[in-house]
């Protein structure tokens, strides 16, 4: 018998007896009490009604007619997991993919007015195989002349492009090693007397991950950590969230 029920409009006629209707569901009633209880609900409209109506209301849940109450299952980790495991590999991309922060004055540019290096940045590593130069372009420049000197000051690469940019195929330099690049542009008076110049290091993928992790902007690094604060907060809930709860 369910207490809880609503009671009546009616007024029961003995609120003493009619206060333990729930008894009757007792197997270990005694004889006695059932037979007062019992004859209490035959002569109280107030308690008739509320056991009937608790009848009909076990009938509906046995037949299972009722509806299921929502509870608060936990199934907001299989939504939140992906997005918080996204936004990591998303910070963690940009930590080692994007240019780290170049050595010395992030200010400074290398190179005379608009000619200048764009990648690599000052101090940047990068990988051994197929690197790739870039800078600004000029207008009116008919080709590029780009020369790469070794930490000895000798020449391990020449060559020209009509385009901003020369890719270096794998093998060209060698790994790890000290590099700096130089820019001239012809005609050699749309630039100053000065070529562009451009300090980095070869090595192998793990050592250029290092690099740009550790000297990746401040920015990258700080949604980097947020991002992983996140993703192990979520996992910490979603391990030890209480059991599910009727709504």
């Amino acid at each position: 018998m369910n207490s809880d029920l609503e009671r009546s409009p009616l007024e029961c006629i003995d609120a003493s007896v009619g206060d333990r209707l729930a008894e009757l569901e007792r197997p270990d009633l005694d004889a006695a009490s059932r037979s007062l209880i019992e004859a209490h609900v035959s002569a109280c409209d107030a308690c008739r009604e509320i056991v009937e109506l608790d009848r009909r209301v076990g009938g509906l849940a046995r037949a299972g007619r009722l509806p299921q109450p929502v509870t608060t299952t936990g199934s907001w980790p299989k939504k939140v997991i992906p997005m918080a495991v996204l936004a990591w590999a998303a910070s963690l991309a940009g930590l080692v993919l994007l240019p780290p922060r170049p050595v010395g004055d992030p200010s400074a540019v290398r190179g005379e007015g608009e000619l200048r290096f764009v990648r690599p940045v000052e101090g940047e590593v990068l990988p051994g195989g197929d690197l790739q130069l870039r800078w600004t372009e000029l207008t009116g420049a008919a080709e590029y002349v780009v020369e790469v000197r070794d930490s000895a000051g000798e020449v391990a690469w020449q060559g020209t492009s009509p385009v901003p940019e020369v890719k270096l195929d794998a093998g060209t330099l060698s790994a790890p090693s000290e590099y700096r690049a130089l820019l001239t542009v012809r005609p050699a008076d749309l630039a100053g007397p000065v070529p562009a110049s451009v300090a980095f290091r070869t090595a192998s993928w793990p050592g250029v991950v290092a690099d740009r992790a550790t000297r990746a902007h401040r920015w990258r690094q700080i949604l980097a950590g947020i991002a992983t604060a996140f993703l192990l907060g979520v996992g910490v809930v979603a391990r030890w969230r209480p059991p599910a709860r009727p709504c």
